[in-house]
């Protein structure tokens, strides 16, 4: 008889956080929760300030919603929007202006972030709206008997 043990880790984007029902499914289907990722202060203080722009945070992952929300608002708010993205950056951010470079520069991302144009303002709030997500892992071991 052999006996063959297989294992995998899962990783789960969760954009709320973990569900009861989600729970349940884990513990069905035999996974155990092994860690939790929270959402990086960064995206949260980012999401906070276009929160209180009007934004809803749940669709920050729709670049069709929130550029329609960009183009609605006046100079004034697209500058905070831009200012929050300015204080709060994230080596994330970064990449998305340089992806080439392995870590982009403090400077060179400033002045992208002030001069960029709205389409890709909104898919740098897309790619926020993808940090907000809480990541849980989850490791799943089985064992498959051969005879």
């Amino acid at each position: 008889m052999v006996v063959r043990v297989l294992s995998v880790v899962f990783v789960c984007a969760i954009g709320e956080g973990p569900s009861i029902w989600s729970q349940i499914c884990w513990l069905k289907a035999g996974m155990q929760k092994i860690a939790v990722q929270p959402p990086p202060k960064e995206a949260l203080k980012i999401a906070e300030t276009l929160s209180q722009l009007g934004f809803n945070t749940q669709l920050l992952g729709s670049e069709k919603y929130v550029l329609s929300k960009l183009q609605t608002l006046s100079d004034e708010r697209v500058v905070k929007i831009r200012g929050a993205f300015i204080r709060n950056s994230h080596a994330r951010f970064m990449k998305y202006f340089f992806p080439h470079q392995l870590f982009g520069k403090r400077e060179a991302y400033t002045k992208e972030t002030r001069t960029t144009s709205l389409e890709r303002l909104a898919r740098l709030i897309k790619v926020c709206g993808f940090l907000m997500q809480t990541k849980v892992y989850l490791f799943w071991m089985g064992i498959q008997k051969e005879e």
